[in-house]
């Protein structure tokens, strides 16, 4: 899967609300056996201050830069 895609797919679960990255989490924890991890995981994002990332401009996914390609002149 490319990045691109990912981002793609990270959008549109985020579109879906909160009850549907819990079931995501959720998920993953029982097929894989990281419960504990996860929260661990989720306590240090949610030491995170959501103000405090929007103030910074680090709430969204990174753009990635346009590549030129030949020449421009």
């Amino acid at each position: 899967m490319t990045a691109l895609r990912r981002q793609h797919l990270v959008r549109h679960l985020h579109l879906l609300g909160e009850r549907a990255v819990d079931e995501l989490l959720v998920e993953l924890a029982v097929a894989h056996g990281i419960e504990a991890d996860i929260i661990a995981r989720l306590e240090t994002y949610g030491r995170l201050d959501p103000q405090w990332l929007v103030a910074l401009g680090v709430n969204h996914i990174a753009s990635h830069p346009l590549l030129l390609v030949g020449d421009v002149a």
